[in-house]
């Protein structure tokens, strides 16, 4: 099993496919460079920068070791081909599975019947999300009109928008 985000989600998943007694390779893929970790809320003091709440690790070198989990930390994800069952990473290598899981971040962009973006929300870690969501509310604020192609991609995509709007 290959599960695509090693944030929480995916740390759960592979938890639970353990517990539920999945005894094949579990591997987990993710941008962070540390160990999956719970998030805390996404708050308004955590979008001012005025808090960093501390991380509670999921799945620690022990843990990951104990439940015979591979974590590829900073990587990510590129391209899933579904047919070939194979994973390209964002540092080339190609990984075969038999099963995928995605698990990643998301931002979820809100327009109206004219195309205008009107709101943005995510699920992820609290830095990236916050840095998207604010590079989103300025594109909100200047009212622009984003190609919904661009929306999804994250964080280089929304600015290269905004210097556009």
């Amino acid at each position: 099993m290959l599960i695509a985000g090693a944030g929480e989600a995916g740390a759960r998943a592979a938890i639970a496919l353990r517990e539920a007694g999945w005894n094949g390779r579990i591997t987990l893929v993710g941008d962070e460079a540390h160990p999956p970790y719970e998030r805390p809320p996404l708050s308004k003091a955590v979008m001012q920068d005025a808090a960093d709440p501390g991380p509670t690790t999921i799945l620690g070198p022990q843990r990951l070791r104990e439940l015979d989990i591979t974590l590829l930390a900073g990587r990510s994800a590129r391209r899933i081909d579904r047919t070939a069952h194979r994973v390209q990473l964002s540092d080339g290598v190609v990984l075969d599975y038999a099963r995928c899981c995605a698990a990643a971040a998301a931002l979820w962009f809100h327009l109206d019947g004219q195309g205008r973006l009107l709101s943005a929300t995510g699920v992820g870690p609290i830095g990236k999300v916050a840095r998207e969501i604010r590079l989103a509310e300025r594109l909100i604020a200047a009212r622009a009109h984003p190609d919904p192609d661009a929306l999804s991609s994250s964080e280089h995509r929304l600015k290269a928008m905004l210097r556009a709007a």
